[in-house]
């Protein structure tokens, strides 16, 4: 019980560091540079981070055990967190983060299904009560009764997102329990790895416009923000 708190713990730090990056991020987007380049810089530069811990912490992070882990984990780098980090920052460009993050955060629902129904393991009642209640919050909130009002790009950016995130949980959970598991830190190196290899093979970083990263960024009369630091909380916490 006591690990259920702690987890309970980790994820509510995680969605509140998430949130506020998502008003970071789209301060760093208002400012001209492009969803993919943001997203570049956001995964190539946590690789780097991570990277030197584990090369102080643990080196034997950096082993492959399998081809079928090697696939697995770059499905997980490109599919799950390259995809998701890509549509989630055109979503939040294109939409309010609020609105952005709900649609988004359909994952779990299509997570549960999945368990459900491909897995054929048991999913508590309570689960799935507390999907509908997130379902019908996002129902009230995108008021779909009206009709869309919102920039049809960034909704599908968005759901987009949702089925991308549903793929990073769900590999994730399966890389995590081999039979020879591997932590999470480690499994989030190679995730944000295979993410930095996809973007430096379609954007080279030479030609990356360092010049959006330059002078501050105002979100409002009392709070104004280099853009430098705003793109380390992203890496760092985002």
């Amino acid at each position: 019980m006591k690990k259920a708190y702690i987890g309970y713990m980790l994820y509510v730090s995680a969605a509140s560091m998430w949130a506020v990056n998502g008003t970071i991020s789209k301060g760093l987007l208002d400012t001209g540079i492009s969803s993919m380049r943001l997203s570049q810089l956001r995964v190539s530069a946590a690789f780097v981070v991570i990277a030197l811990v584990l090369l102080l912490l643990n080196r034997s992070a950096f082993r492959i055990r399998s081809k079928s882990e090697l696939l697995l984990m770059a499905m997980y780098g490109i599919l799950g967190v390259t995809m998701t980090q890509w549509l989630y920052f055109v979503a939040i460009h294109l939409l309010p983060v609020g609105v952005a993050l709900i649609l988004e955060l359909t994952a779990p629902l299509m997570v549960a299904i999945w368990v459900k129904f491909a897995w054929n393991h048991h999913v508590p009642r309570l689960t799935w009560l507390g999907l509908a209640i997130a379902l019908t919050g996002l129902t009230l909130i995108t008021e779909v009764w009206t009709g869309f009002s919102l920039n049809i790009i960034g909704v599908m950016a968005a759901l987009g997102a949702a089925v991308a995130l549903a793929i990073y949980y769900v590999v994730g959970e399966k890389v995590l329990h081999q039979p020879e598991p591997r932590d999470p830190l480690s499994l989030t190196m190679w995730g944000f790895a295979f993410a930095t290899l996809f973007w430096a093979i379609f954007q080279p970083w030479w030609s990356f416009p360092w010049e959006y990263l330059q002078g501050e960024y105002v979100f409002n009369e009392s709070l104004t923000l280099s853009r430098v630091s705003m793109a380390l909380f992203m890496i760092m916490f985002g």
